[in-house]
Parts: C-alpha cells; sequence; structure tokens
C-alpha cells in the first residue's frame, strides 16, 4: 500500500506577500550591549549587557548574569566567589516585621582546594555566567515570580526589595607570626526589573464609535446611584474600562462613563448641585465625576495578620460628550430612559514604575476607580465609589503597521 499524499506545506515569510496584511505583532528592543564595572583595590568586576553609563545592573526575568572578575594581584589568594542576593523586608503597623530572603545563589570562581590551575602572578581573568531563577519559596511549597526592586515608604507600611551581587577574595596572609585568611569583598547593588507587557494592544478608537462593531473590546461594570428620596428614580450608571484590563505604566488608559435614568432622575442628580454639570473638570477642582487610579499595597506576616494602605497614583482627566443622534431622539418621548456621557484617560504618575505583583508577603494590587460626588447640602443622592480591578505590566503591546486597524503601539 503506498502512503497517502499531503499537499505540500503553504510558504512563509517574514513579511507578508501581496494579498496579505499583517494583524498583530510582538517585536523585542535590542538588549544592551554595554558593560558595568565597580573595582576594589585588587580587582574589578566587570557586568556585560548593560546600558552604557548606567548606575547599576540592571536584569530581567531569567535573564542571565555575565560577567568577569579581573584580579590584579593573585598572591596568596585561596578562593574566589560571587554570591547573588534578594531579600525583601516588610515593616507594617499591625503586623511583625517581615525578613524574607528570595535570593541566595552563591558560584566559587577558584578555589586553591579544587582547582588543579594555579593563578598567574600578575593580572587574571576569571569569567562567570549565571542564569536568575523565575520564581522563589519561601515558607510554603507553592513558588512565586521574584518581585521587583522597590522602596516604598507610608505611615502603615515600608517595604523593600534589594537584590545585589557580591565578590569576595580571600587570601592567606600572616598577622602577627600566625597565617589566617584575609577577606576582601565588592559590593554591587542590582536592580530586578522582570518585563510583561499585555497580550493585546490598545485600540486608539473612542467607545461610541467602537461599541456597536466590537462590543468585547471593552468591559462594563454596573452600579445604582441611590436616590435617598424614595419617590424619585435612582440613576444606573455603567462604567466601562478596556476588556483585558491590562495596562502600560507609562500609557493612559481610556475609559467611558454611562448615567441612564428617567428625565426626572437625572433632573434631580443635576439640581442637587445647584447648577449644570461643568463641561470639562480639571485635575485640582473639585469634580462631580471623579476617576482615579488607587494601588492598595497589602503585607501579610507569617501568622497571618495584615497590614494595609492605599495610594492614588494618578487622576483622570473626564469630558462630558453631547447627546448622541440615537440619545436625542429617546429624548422625544419622555417615557424613555435619557443617557449622559462622558470620556476621559487617566495615566500613572511618573514616578510609578513598579508593576502589579503578588507575593505571599507583599502584593502590590491596582484599582481604577470612579467617584461621583453629589453636589452640597442637600444633595439627593449618596457618594458613590465603583472600583474596577486593573493590572499594570512594565511594557507596552508594540504592534506594527497597526495604525491602519485603529491600534495604538
Amino acid at each position: 500500500m503506498n502512503p497517502p499524499t499531503y499537499p505540500e506545506p503553504p510558504c512563509y515569510s517574514l513579511r507578508p506577500p501581496r494579498g496579505e496584511e499583517r494583524l498583530f505583532v510582538n517585536t523585542r528592543t535590542a538588549a544592551p550591549n554595554g558593560t558595568f564595572l565597580k573595582q576594589s583595590t585588587t580587582f574589578t568586576l566587570v557586568l556585560y549587557g548593560q546600558e552604557d553609563g548606567a548606575s547599576c545592573p540592571s536584569y530581567g526575568r531569567s535573564a542571565s548574569i555575565a560577567g568577569v572578575l579581573n584580579i590584579r594581584q593573585t598572591d596568596n589568594i585561596s578562593s574566589v566567589t560571587l554570591k547573588f542576593s534578594g531579600v525583601l523586608e516588610v515593616i507594617g503597623s499591625e503586623t511583625r516585621r517581615i525578613h524574607e530572603t528570595i535570593l541566595h545563589k552563591e558560584q566559587v570562581l577558584w578555589s586553591s582546594e579544587e582547582s588543579d590551575n594555579t593563578l598567574g602572578s600578575n593580572q587574571h581573568s576569571l569569567p562567570f555566567s549565571l542564569t536568575l531563577p523565575a520564581d522563589y519559596t519561601s515558607g510554603t511549597t507553592e513558588p512565586y515570580q521574584l518581585p521587583p526592586s522597590l522602596t516604598f515608604h507610608d505611615v502603615t507600611v515600608t517595604a523593600c526589595v534589594h537584590y545585589s551581587i557580591e565578590a569576595t577574595v580571600i587570601r592567606q596572609r600572616k598577622l602577627h607570626g600566625i597565617l589566617g585568611p584575609s577577606e576582601e569583598s565588592l559590593f554591587v547593588e542590582m536592580k530586578y526589573r522582570p518585563r510583561s507587557r499585555p497580550a493585546r494592544p490598545l485600540t486608539n478608537a473612542t467607545f461610541l464609535s467602537l461599541m456597536k462593531q466590537a462590543p468585547e473590546a471593552w468591559s462594563q461594570t454596573q452600579e445604582t446611584l441611590v436616590n435617598v428620596n424614595d419617590s424619585d428614580p435612582d440613576i444606573i450608571c455603567d462604567f466601562f474600562v478596556p476588556a483585558y484590563q491590562i495596562f502600560e505604566l507609562a500609557y493612559p488608559i481610556p475609559f467611558h462613563i454611562q448615567l441612564t435614568s428617567t428625565r426626572q432622575g437625572l433632573a434631580s442628580f443635576l439640581s442637587s448641585s445647584h447648577h449644570s454639570l461643568p463641561r470639562q473638570f480639571h485635575l485640582g477642582s473639585r469634580p462631580y465625576l471623579k476617576v482615579e487610579l488607587l494601588r492598595q499595597i497589602v503585607a501579610t506576616d507569617s501568622d497571618g495578620r495584615r497590614s494595609w494602605t492605599n495610594v492614588c497614583i494618578g487622576e483622570g482627566k473626564i469630558l462630558q460628550l453631547p447627546p448622541s443622534e440615537a440619545d436625542q431622539s429617546e429624548q422625544q418621548n419622555h417615557q424613555s430612559d435619557v443617557h449622559l456621557h462622558w470620556q476621559g484617560t487617566v495615566l500613572c504618575r511618573p514616578d510609578v514604575r513598579v508593576p502589579s505583583f503578588s507575593v505571599r508577603s507583599l502584593v502590590f494590587k491596582d484599582f481604577l476607580i470612579l467617584y461621583i460626588i453629589p453636589g452640597k447640602k442637600g444633595h439627593r443622592f449618596r457618594p458613590f465609589r465603583l472600583p474596577v480591578s486593573i493590572a499594570f505590566v512594565s511594557d507596552s503591546w508594540i504592534g506594527f503597521e497597526s495604525q491602519a486597524l485603529g491600534i495604538s503601539s
């Protein structure tokens, strides 16, 4: 029996041929190729793959730490070692002090007891390479991803995650006629910045222009704005954010707000403010609608006790939209519900550089929160707060030829 025949596989290429188009592509930025140097009296630590002029070396997830240790004086050396360390420290108002070792790797570059080779009498170079682990375990079998380097200070929670490289040269020297070890160490602080990016790009299109053709692009959260006067109708609030709810720290997040009620209900809301809502709300003013980014930092000790704090890391700009044609036609019918629309963006403060993460002892989680603040005395509505859980990542989703698709890169 002859084997079955199969059609030839299609020909693939990096760029689409005529009749095809590229929809999405993720690209990687080129890795830095500079060096970082730090020296002591008798040796120099050289680290490869760094930005030129960097104040300290920086590495990403599962990165390779490669370099060379140049020793200028090799007399009486008994061992040369490198130690890679990571420590998480947290002090909370309601918790015990937390001190966790999250990284501990040691590499012996040379030892007189284990090596048959002798170090030269002059300068000697010892190359090294070590791959950082992506995760760690601490008091449990469940692994956690290594958290990024950070320093955070607050009245309730103070947290620090720091990493370091330590090179140590031990020599045998005589002191007062007694032969003993003499140790010289070189300490280098290391930044750990694991990169992450959203699975999909953000759209440049507005909510109203995209809702009918791609409703799956937006996530809807709905709550009721309660009127304390039982005879007046409540207001339904819909808060729309991009569906994936994962955003780059440095990119503005779009959102859309819709209030729905009868003409009587919305008139009651507007009249409670003593004047019409302003068309645009500026940062620093007292807006009736306010959107902010809230970061919640939670510390948990070994006994399960928690300390936590909330920090505002960004405030949004909101613009009220004029009624659409559909809204205008509905308003002709006094029995129909009426819609009010706002849109805007919110951006993290530029000093916020740590993305969301969660380990056993420390959690950085983020929320996009809508506040509706009633007017002054005599308001008819209770204060309103609508949180939406989101996550921040370090990098953007980078698209190629995406502008024609309405995709931000």
